[in-house]
């Protein structure tokens, strides 16, 4: 294990709430707002995606101002500001092409010029550098390939130190840089730093966990104990809020990376616990969908069926279901 790894595997540690801390009062700064509807954020997402394609680029300004001030939660559990994210974030057709986003971004830039703006401009520069590496497995990238791609990532570190400092004191200004250093061999910023900086400052946003995970992985360097060790630490020190709520959260977080439970540390025990802790909490019909899915995958023949019959057959999502626990083999294995 490389001390990269290492050091972020202590992070974690020196990071780590108090055990039994609460969040303050949750603000929502989004009243009134009609792009934000706070039932659901795959909802939100898809309205700011619409206002952004349209070009409604001082009404995108004003719901992602909201809800980059709002500690109000999703009903799902999201934090704010990760519809943010999640709009660039997006691989969806509807979003354009990478040089169709450009043309878009600029003309948002010409019209608003907004901290949102500078940060459209930044995750354009994370998936062009994605699209000079492709998305195969580190063997089927060339030698120049690769040099390029780490290029064009220390490039964008350098854009991301440069940015404003408002847009430096936000979240997604985070998720981004920690994802920009973690794709480095050698980045010149501590992600440590970075990775601490982010959970002390934005707690309930676990989209910095989910970055973190992913090079826990042992296909990246880490172990199995790592992953394990990171999750349970982080479950029991946020359970004055959440219950064991993150303890499956996280780990779906990494069957979500195409991995099946059986190659993992998780307990399947404590996995039900925590599944049904998270239905309890965010009842969503986005939350079932996922929920059910790994109840399929350990093998958890009650809770699949008690989730499973709470969806509408209009509110089932092939799609957000887990690679190896997909809805038809489930249902035929646990309803038929």
């Amino acid at each position: 294990m490389t001390f990269l790894y290492r050091t972020l595997v202590l992070a974690t540690v020196l990071a780590l709430p108090c055990a039994g801390a609460r969040a303050d009062v949750a603000v929502d700064a989004c009243v009134g707002d009609p792009i934000v509807d706070w039932s659901s954020q795959p909802r939100t997402v898809e309205r700011l995606q619409i206002a952004y394609v349209n070009e409604i680029f001082e009404r995108l300004d004003h719901a992602m101002s909201c809800l980059s001030l709002s500690t109000r939660r999703f009903a799902g559990g999201e934090s704010a500001p990760s519809a943010i994210y999640f709009v660039f974030r997006s691989k969806s057709p509807f979003m354009g092409t990478l040089e169709a986003r450009a043309r878009r971004t600029a003309a948002w830039n010409a019209q608003t010029g907004s901290t949102f703006v500078e940060f459209a401009l930044l995750r354009q520069g994370y998936d062009a550098a994605w699209a000079v590496r492709g998305d195969g497995y580190a063997q089927s990238v060339s030698p120049e390939k690769f040099r390029a791609f780490y290029g064009e990532l220390a490039e964008l570190e350098s854009r991301m130190m440069a940015a404003s400092p408002k847009l430096r004191d936000t979240a997604i200004w985070h998720n981004l840089m920690l994802s920009t250093l973690l794709d480095q061999q050698h980045p010149r910023s501590d992600p440590k730093a970075v990775f601490v900086s982010a959970v002390q400052r934005f707690p309930q946003y676990y989209d910095f966990q989910d970055v973190m995970l992913g090079k826990l992985l042992p296909r990246w360097g880490g172990s199995w104990p790592d992953v394990d060790t990171f999750v349970t630490q982080w479950a029991r020190n946020t359970a004055g809020s959440e219950g064991d709520y993150l303890y499956s959260w996280l780990y779906v977080s990494v069957l979500r990376r195409s991995t099946r439970a059986s190659e993992t540390m998780l307990d399947p025990k404590r996995m039900d616990r925590s599944l049904r802790e998270w239905v309890r909490r965010y009842p969503t019909p986005e939350n079932f969908n996922i929920i059910a899915s790994a109840a399929c995958e350990i093998d958890d023949r009650d809770l699949f069926r008690e989730v499973y019959g709470r969806l509408a057959e209009a509110e089932v999502k092939p799609s957000t279901w887990l690679y190896y626990s997909q809805r038809e083999p489930c249902v035929a294995r646990y309803i038929k």
